[in-house]
């Protein structure tokens, strides 16, 4: 498979678009006075504690108070080697507890006051009515490795999958973990010399003395530590030896890449270049055309069937279709399942482009037979692999219904891109010419 990154740097837009194999699969845009807050530590002040909902609201100076659940404050006699330690796309580790603290009496109005200073990581940006989401469970990431200054724990990608080599790393991780504090080891680490580990763990302990530092010399609210800004941090957690080519727009830009990241060998170094061309290129690439297809509700299938995505402040719900597809059998549950199949590799795609979070249900075609049911769950889950997002996925249902859902953290693309229509106030709809005359 062949893998492109496409960066298109303008006056006040950073537009990033991931091609696999020419298909435009991933694509993100940051705009100046949009600032993405996800991963950035501050010093937060408590404003009000919730004991019914076991929360808490933090200041920390931006517009709307941070929400903290009792789960995301950090107690450390809970915090032990065995519990569970999750990778994420963003790398954020979550500790993840068996039962709910409340079950060892432990209770969020104990753990916090009203006006008490407290380090907050933002976890989730806000999305629509609400607020961020924040932990106390900071994790600090690297290019190899993610520092968790209060977590007592040596972890290792899930996605790394050789035994042989996730001994290694973790014995690697245990041997250089600084005291006290806890490592995972990325998946770019795999197969990394343990020296290059060694620096990036150097670098981000030291990074972390700042951070403690500036926090004891500063008062809340404030924000303390804010991560890279979108390029380079794409750079830092997917530019792997995958990547065939990585082209951008920007000499200025292309720069700052070259020169923050001179760590990297040159056989990746090598993929990263300036693109000076005539024509965009996003034009020249075919994304533009790529990215206005984004907003349809409906998606063609090359069998000629079709899936229709629709939105809701609760689900997303996505309906498969044969279309005009007939099929080359003159069974009914062959022709059914080649669409339902060709629609499984689809949705995933879909679900990382418009990056669409949330619980989602699937409607697939009825299907009769079990085989062609379980085959169909099992290629959507081999598709879904490719998603950095955390992800989980249910058997088809009696009802015919495949429920999943996809780690949110951020808007999904659409609220990004779109803004509600001023005539429908974004419901969808408005008054028929006919309800209007008699209104008048």
């Amino acid at each position: 498979m062949k893998k492109q990154i496409f960066v298109n740097v303008d006056i006040d837009i950073i537009r990033i678009a991931i091609l696999e194999d020419g298909r435009l699969c991933e694509y993100y845009e940051e705009k100046d006075d949009c600032e993405r807050i996800v991963g950035n530590i501050y010093k937060g002040k408590v404003r009000n504690i919730l004991p019914g909902m076991q929360s808490a609201f933090i200041d920390v100076g931006i517009e709307k108070d941070v929400f903290m659940h009792v789960e995301d404050v950090y107690i450390p006699e809970f915090i032990e080697d065995e519990e569970i330690f999750e990778e994420c796309d963003i790398e954020l580790s979550k500790v993840e507890s068996e039962k709910p603290l409340e079950d060892f009496g432990v209770f969020i109005e104990e753990l916090l006051s009203v006006d008490e200073d407290i380090i907050v990581q933002i976890t989730k940006e806000p999305i629509g009515t609400k607020g961020a989401r924040g932990t106390a469970h900071l994790t600090i990431a690297g290019r190899y490795t993610v520092l968790m200054p209060n977590q007592n724990h040596v972890g290792v990608s899930r996605k790394i999958t050789d035994e042989e080599e996730r001994s290694r790393l973790k014995e690697i991780g245990k041997e250089l973990c600084p005291d006290s504090m806890g490592v995972i080891l990325r998946t770019v680490s795999g197969f990394k010399e343990k020296e290059k580990i060694e620096e990036d763990i150097r670098f981000l302990n030291n990074l972390w003395k700042k951070i403690e530092r500036r926090a004891q010399n500063i008062n809340a609210p404030c924000l303390i530590y804010s991560d890279l800004e979108m390029v380079l941090k794409l750079v830092r957690d997917i530019f792997l030896n995958d990547i065939d080519e990585f082209l951008i727009d920007s000499y200025q830009d292309y720069q700052k890449i070259i020169d923050f990241f001179d760590f990297l060998p040159e056989e990746l170094i090598s993929k990263i270049k300036y693109y000076s061309g005539s024509k965009p290129l996003f034009e020249k690439n075919s994304i533009e055309k790529s990215i206005e297809k984004l907003l349809n509700r409906t998606v063609q299938l090359k069998c000629g069937g079709y899936i229709i995505i629709e939105k809701t402040e609760a689900l997303t719900a996505i309906d498969v279709n044969t279309g005009s597809y007939v099929g080359n059998s003159q069974k009914l549950e062959e022709t059914v399942f080649r669409t339902n199949l060709e629609a499984a590799v689809e949705i995933a795609r879909q679900l990382r482009l418009r990056d669409i979070g949330g619980i989602i249900i699937i409607d697939f075609i009825d299907m009769k037979i079990i085989e062609n049911q379980n085959k169909l769950v099992e290629v959507l889950k081999e598709e879904c692999v490719k998603d950095k997002m955390p992800i989980t996925i249910s058997d088809i249902s009696e009802l015919g219904l495949v429920e999943m859902t996809r780690k949110r953290v951020r808007k999904s693309l659409l609220g990004q891109i779109t803004q509600p229509c001023p005539y429908c106030k974004g419901k969808g709809y408005v008054l028929s010419p006919q309800e209007i005359s008699s209104k008048v």
